[in-house]
């Protein structure tokens, strides 16, 4: 895909948004409010919270689909795993775990492997990587995640699974590598964006504005992920 391209499929999944915005943000909202919970949970918290949003990733892109014909979404369908077959979801965990396996390792090059026993441990009990270690994580996870983007439209739309799924995906990743590469761009500027809010706001102003660009922000990234998705993957 050119960029011309990429940027015409960009600017299609913002007008899906744009279409019902205030029921995009409902289901946006309710995600990552179940998700960043999850991530109280001990031990196994921060594993569930990256599998979930995966999969929660590939559920939407159905619903983009149905939105694309002028049907609204619902929030019911955020919860539609059961539509998946089996298969379809070992790839999305796999392209979930695997990025997340890569970003724990380079944390625990980087900062040793004391430094990942915060994810494994109770986040309300233990001490947090320092707030740049971990912004730098995150980066290094859009980094891994890179070959993996095209992922939930593999499995939810086009129907693939199981190894099938990781292959095309990674195939159309490489295949037009100008879309994981805007990708990361986007996702580390969101960061950097993130970072620098405390800057410019009080406390108050800055949960006001996150509850405004966070939603915001995983809407626009899983309408791209849609749109440029499907043209990727096909034959």
């Amino acid at each position: 895909m050119s960029f011309p391209e990429i940027f015409r499929l960009m600017r299609q999944g913002i007008e899906l948004i744009a279409a019902w915005p205030f029921r995009w943000y409902a289901i946006a909202l309710l995600l990552l409010l179940l998700v960043e919970s999850l991530a109280l949970l001990p031990v196994a918290g921060f594993t569930l919270k990256v599998i979930l949003t995966a999969l929660f990733a590939a559920t939407l892109m159905p619903v983009f689909a149905d939105a694309e014909q002028g049907e609204p979404p619902r929030i019911s369908r955020l919860f539609g795993f059961y539509r998946l077959p089996p298969s379809g979801l070992l790839a999305i965990a796999i392209a979930a775990l695997l990025p997340f396996a890569l970003g724990l390792g380079w944390l625990a090059w980087r900062a040793g492997p004391e430094s990942v026993s915060f994810f494994f441990s109770s986040v309300l009990r233990m001490e947090p990587p320092s707030a740049a270690l971990f912004q730098q994580f995150k980066v290094s996870l859009y980094l891994f995640s890179m070959p993996f983007v095209f992922v939930p439209v593999a499995v939810a739309v086009k129907g693939l699974g199981g190894w099938a799924a990781l292959r095309e995906s990674v195939r159309a990743a490489f295949r037009h590598w100008r879309v994981p590469a805007l990708f990361f761009l986007f996702s580390f500027a969101y960061e950097l964006l993130m970072a620098r809010l405390p800057e410019f706001f009080p406390l108050v102003g800055v949960i006001v504005v996150a509850l405004v660009l966070v939603p915001l922000f995983v809407l626009i990234m899983l309408s791209f992920t849609y749109a440029l998705g499907v043209r990727a993957l096909e034959k």
